[in-house]
């Protein structure tokens, strides 16, 4: 358990580097939801349209508006006459209807309602014909209950709790992180990690992509996806994501252009959608570039650290200078 806390909460100036990526997943995560206003199609009432028309114009009578009531009188004969005539006029069922104020709630076959909101659309009188969707609670701030979650200042300021409320990532949404690798073993990441590879020892020493060594890896993997309200240790911006732990970076931290360079295009091509990257170098190199330019072709949202030595980090001097692959 000491492990944990090692690698997951010490390192202040890591956890700074690593805001761009919380600020990022927290826009890209994919919700686990079956129906929210990120997908493609937000949910809507099956076999059901909406229509409007001007209250008062044809073919619909005019109905007066009933003062102090809520809802329609269903046993008014002037109702029911209403709701009469827009059956005749759109050959729908009405399952609801407020002549007043012009608007009903129609019937439609199984599968039928994009068919008659074109058929509705066109008829002179209606003003507009649209799904019946649905509408959620707006969601209230999330806190789990994760033991060193109030120490995780970098979340409070991202405001995750607010995040979380809409979504925590999805299974199906995929961050690369090329680091030291993660510790297989962390319970934080249980189910979690794919399957990644070693770019650094040849043949493996210390096992498939692990972080035995070091620890930076297990760092940021947990910054990205530990375990949530599972009280235990911290909690992860986006919990639910699937990790691809990629080794690029040796036992003293540093690891080569080249292997960085393959292991981005292999994150691209295992259909990452993010790709971090906390490393640096004050070094420009057209390899890198052109692995990012690869990336970013196939889709993927590419992080990287930035900002350390702002922070008068330990080896940055008193210099502020550009760095890659952020520059």
């Amino acid at each position: 358990m000491a492990r944990k806390s090692t690698c997951l909460l010490s390192r202040p100036r890591v956890l700074l580097v690593s805001l761009a990526l919380l600020v990022l997943l927290t826009s890209f995560a994919l919700s686990s939801e079956p129906v929210r206003a990120q997908e493609t199609q937000p949910a809507y009432v099956p076999g059901e349209v909406l229509i409007g028309w001007v209250p008062g114009t044809a073919p619909v009578p005019a109905m007066p508006r009933r003062q102090g009531a809520l809802g329609e009188d269903r046993a008014d004969p002037a109702w029911q006459a209403s709701v009469q005539e827009i059956q005749r006029a759109t050959g729908l069922a009405v399952l609801d209807a407020s002549p007043h104020y012009g608007t009903a709630r129609l019937q439609t076959g199984a599968r039928r309602e994009q068919a008659e909101i074109a058929r509705l659309s066109a008829l002179s009188w209606v003003r507009y014909a649209e799904l019946n969707y649905y509408a959620y609670a707006a969601g209230e701030a999330v806190y789990p209950n994760d033991p060193d979650f109030p120490r995780q200042w970098n979340m409070h300021r991202v405001k995750a709790p607010g995040a979380w409320a809409a979504t925590r990532g999805s299974v199906s949404f995929i961050v690369a992180i090329l680091d030291t690798g993660v510790a297989q073993g962390h319970p934080e990441f249980a189910g979690k990690l794919l399957a990644g590879r070693d770019y650094v020892n040849s043949p493996d020493a210390d096992g498939p992509e692990d972080d035995d060594l070091y620890g930076h890896g297990t760092h940021v993997t947990g910054i990205v996806a530990a375990g949530f309200n599972n009280a235990f240790g911290v909690a992860g911006l986006a919990p639910d994501v699937k990790v691809l732990p990629l080794k690029v970076l040796n036992r003293d931290r540093a690891g080569t252009f080249a292997n960085i360079s393959q292991a981005i295009r292999d994150a691209a091509n295992s259909r990452a959608q993010v790709i971090n990257l906390s490393l640096t170098s004050t070094a420009p190199s057209q390899t890198l570039q052109d692995a990012v330019n690869y990336a970013q072709a196939q889709g993927a949202l590419i992080v990287a650290a930035a900002g350390n030595c702002a922070q008068g980090a330990t080896g940055c001097g008193s210099s502020n200078p550009s760095i890659y692959p952020a520059a």
